[in-house]
């Protein structure tokens, strides 16, 4: 099938588009700008639904949660925000360090958050009984990226995370009566010649390849 432009939208920003995502309890497309507006468009006919600036930084990502129908926005500013269906801001979460990219390991019920040189997993707390919509207290990480993890993506109960040291890693969870973590399953040093900026997981007949693409 043939792709086919379904909408144009012309609207003049100051700042450069640096996120897109799609709110799927909306059914809204979303752009992020690096002053830290995001506006949500509607997909029938091109209008602008909401704009906010709740972020004193650049956008970096969306996520969107579908089982809750929530919505995350990360930012270099540190923070990660959670929507609620209805735009209105639901939770704020500081985590002291940029954040670049987001996914969800439904398998694993965590939160996944991409820094320079850290992948850094939360677990899901949709009722907020530890105050967030993540658990902040109960997190882990894992240091074997040496640059900005640019991508991450989530199959069964396999992590894979990419970034801008050209490296792609596959890893699993661990828990033990006193400790969770990431454990390295797999590590290609030089999955690509330069920065890896995309990772797309594709299953064909129980064989799952995954495709890297960078600058």
């Amino acid at each position: 099938m043939a792709m086919q432009q379904h909408l144009r939208i012309r609207e003049h920003h100051r700042s450069p588009i640096t996120a897109l995502g799609y709110h799927a309890a909306r059914r809204e497309c979303l752009t992020g700008f690096e002053d830290g507006v995001i506006k949500w468009w509607d997909m029938e006919n091109g209008h602008m639904s909401l704009c906010t600036k709740e972020h004193s930084g650049r956008v970096t990502h969306f996520l969107s949660w579908i089982p809750t129908h929530l919505l995350f926005s990360a930012s270099n500013d540190s923070s990660v925000i959670v929507w609620a269906p209805g735009g209105a801001v639901l939770d704020r979460i500081q985590l002291g360090y940029p954040i670049f990219t987001l996914a969800i390991s439904l398998a694993r019920h965590l939160l996944l958050c991409g820094s320079k040189g850290r992948l850094v997993a939360f677990p899901l707390d949709e009722r907020r009984e530890s105050g967030h919509v993540v658990n902040l207290s109960q997190g882990f990480s894992d240091q074997t990226h040496t640059d900005i993890v640019s991508c991450i993506a989530c199959l069964d109960n396999n992590i894979y995370t990419a970034g801008y040291d050209k490296r792609l890693l596959i890893f699993d969870t661990y828990q033990s009566p006193s400790r969770k973590g990431l454990t390295t399953k797999h590590c290609i040093s030089r999955a690509h010649r330069a920065a890896i900026t995309h990772l797309l997981l594709v299953r064909q007949q129980e064989t799952t390849r995954y495709k890297p693409s960078g600058k």
